[in-house]
């Protein structure tokens, strides 16, 4: 089937279903407010389902995602494997009709599994975090095959060291000696997967005060790593010596203008860190950066198109994400392959990975 064909025959066969509710609390807490706020629209929901009328979830999250439907097309074209086409228009369908009608095909089962396992090589000791419970505690993760200790929600754990959303296996991955940028280091949890994964040099994007207390306190307890992961405490973006704003929310935090944000920092753009530090091949770029990931592309132009590292872009903060982000890589560079993936049960964690034929010239 076409693009067309398989993703009105989703739509079509989940508008059929009922009830269906994917939010895993337990592994994405909410506080008390939101909770509440989200069983009102449950009960809301289901009162509508009864009497025969859309629920307001549809009616929240039609509009972006149903006025660019023929957009997403372009990504799906572009799409290698029938896996990452599949995974596309299930996530859309989910987008369009909302958690009551479609269910994620993530295995909740094998989730909740890997959740319990976490959970048993969690420590005593724990860290103050400026986010959700405001505590993260440490995890052993040798057992895991990973000889890492380190602060960090088990959820995440579960996401980034055992699912390994950074890796599309066999196709995009970090192999012994790549250089890595990692945009939006967080935690040092990425960085700490790509150095055990045999990277010779992680450069890490970190600017958050609250979320690089906890990322030093990671690299000195993994202190084998230190000479290879390298903090850069810039935020990243399209050009350099830019004066931003933040607010400091932890994972969450984001950049605005001086009326939204008291926070200051200053920018880098991956080429001039390429330039002016690295000097040198990268092979590895990573960005989960909260939306900024355009900007962040377009000031990596002369390293995408003279080095065609492997790419894995989280495209889930904005809905236009989807079309955007394949489309500028490919204007950059026309000759990289793509594949699609999600790690969560609620269609967040959204990767895109790219590879280039390396044998073929830049456009």
């Amino acid at each position: 089937m076409n693009y067309h064909e398989q993703l009105w025959s989703k739509v079509l066969e989940s508008l059929e279903n009922r009830y269906y509710d994917n939010v895993d609390d337990e592994n994405f807490p909410r506080p008390l407010r939101l909770r509440a706020i989200k069983y009102l629209h449950c009960g809301i929901d289901n009162l509508l389902c009864a009497l025969g009328r859309e629920p307001l979830n549809v009616l929240r999250r039609l509009n972006p995602y149903w006025n660019n439907l023929h957009r997403y097309e372009y990504l799906y074209d572009l799409l290698e494997d029938q896996a990452s086409k599949n995974k596309l228009i299930e996530l859309l369908a989910y987008r369009l009709l909302g958690y009551q009608r479609v269910k994620l095909s993530l295995d909740k089962n094998n989730l909740d599994r890997l959740k319990n396992e976490v959970a048993l090589v969690e420590l005593k000791d724990r860290m103050p975090v400026n986010f959700r419970d405001g505590y993260i505690s440490k995890h052993d993760l040798k057992s895991f095959g990973y000889d890492i200790e380190l602060y960090s929600p088990g959820a995440g754990i579960v996401i980034e060291f055992l699912l390994q959303q950074y890796r599309c296996a066999d196709k995009v991955e970090v192999q012994a000696g790549d250089v890595v940028i990692d945009c939006g280091g967080c935690w040092g949890d990425s960085p700490l997967y790509f150095a055990s994964k045999g990277a010779s040099k992680v450069y890490s994007y970190e600017f958050i005060p609250s979320n690089l207390a906890v990322f030093r306190k990671n690299i000195d307890i993994n202190s084998k790593y230190k000479d290879v992961i390298s903090i850069v405490e810039n935020a990243v973006w399209s050009n350099s010596d830019v004066q931003l704003r933040y607010h400091d929310s932890g994972p969450s935090s984001r950049v605005g203008d001086s009326l939204q944000y008291e926070g200051k920092t200053s920018t880098l753009s991956i080429d001039d860190l390429v330039d002016r530090v690295i000097k040198g091949p990268v092979s590895f770029i990573k960005m989960d950066i909260e939306g900024a990931e355009v900007p962040a592309l377009e000031g990596a132009r002369k390293t995408i198109a003279e080095f065609g590292p492997k790419l894995a872009i989280s495209v889930y903060h904005k809905p236009d994400d989807l079309f955007k982000i394949p489309a500028l890589i490919k204007e950059i560079r026309n000759d990289y392959k793509f594949y699609l993936d999600y790690y969560t049960t609620v269609g967040y964690e959204i990767v895109l990975y790219g590879v280039c034929n390396k044998e073929d010239s830049a456009s």
